[in-house]
């Protein structure tokens, strides 16, 4: 009898709720310390380094010779502190040995995975927020649907949403999708933004032939209808001139925003595209 169980797995990896990444985590602190203790321990330059570039005191607790508690110090500093660690800990060690950077980088990238902390390293050791492969994979794919002149300037806008999340500028990110989808609007209706009337009006007016079939309009209406509500939800994180920002919106929020925007700007391209064909004289960049 075969089965598809995954083989040589830990079992808290395959049947425990894995639930929704969080920013912090004792076991995952503990995983990084041990590692860095049994490591590192004696190294009195990473110390010195600890102080001079993060402001952090490592200790010489040993006696007859120096043993630095590093494992205290990565459990307790704040998070942002142990993630600027992490990187100072792949130059350090990338200075002396590239592969020992390259054990540190994968025992990071291990312990977060297994312990569903939130973040990425690079291969220079830069430490990111970590999203989903499939909010990767969105993003990718609405990339490669805006490669063409046509849509440049929401190209520009839109590659923007990554270097946003990297910075954890959550506001930016959404700001990038709405500026990339108000740009593929205004290319098919020469409207100068992009709110719900526009949507309603002008948008819904240009593709209202795309479709045949009484079920296939009430589903691109209902469809229209969902994109107005987007972007009315969007335009919650707009700048306005003389007003204060909003609050930044959780990471959570920000991710469901792009991620459906992404897929409305996708469904605008197609939908461009199908009234190039049918009506050549459309407004174009």
């Amino acid at each position: 009898m075969t089965t598809n169980r995954p083989l040589g797995q830990k079992f808290s990896q395959v049947y425990l709720d894995r639930s929704v990444p969080t920013g912090d985590g004792k076991r995952w602190r503990h995983r990084l310390a041990t590692y860095v203790q049994e490591e590192l321990q004696k190294d009195s330059k990473l110390a010195s380094k600890f102080g001079r570039n993060l402001g952090v005191e490592v200790i010489n607790q040993g006696y007859s010779e120096n043993y630095y508690n590093y494992a205290s110090v990565l459990r307790n500093i704040e998070i942002h502190l142990l993630l600027d660690a992490c990187t100072l800990i792949f130059s350090y060690l990338n200075d002396i040995n590239g592969n020992s950077a390259l054990n540190w980088k994968a025992h990071f990238e291990t312990s977060s995975i297994e312990e569903n902390v939130s973040y990425v390293m690079d291969e220079k050791g830069g430490v990111h927020p970590a999203v989903d492969v499939e909010f990767q994979h969105n993003l990718a794919s609405t990339i490669r649907g805006l490669d063409a002149p046509r849509y440049r300037a929401a190209l520009t806008a839109f590659s923007g949403i990554q270097p946003a999340l990297d910075r954890g500028d959550t506001r930016d990110g959404i700001r990038k999708v709405f500026d990339a989808a108000e740009n593929i609007v205004n290319i098919m209706t020469g409207a100068k933004g992009l709110d719900a009337n526009v949507v309603k009006r002008q948008l819904n007016n240009k593709i209202k032939e795309n479709w045949e079939g009484a079920a296939a309009k009430a589903t691109a209406n209902q469809m229209v209808a969902g994109f107005v509500n987007w972007v009315n939800a969007a335009h919650s994180y707009r700048h306005i001139e003389g007003h204060p920002d909003a609050a930044a919106p959780p990471m959570d929020l920000t991710i469901l925003m792009i991620s459906v925007g992404a897929s409305y700007i996708r469904w605008l391209i197609d939908q461009d595209q199908q009234v190039q064909q049918n009506q050549p004289d459309s407004p174009s960049v």
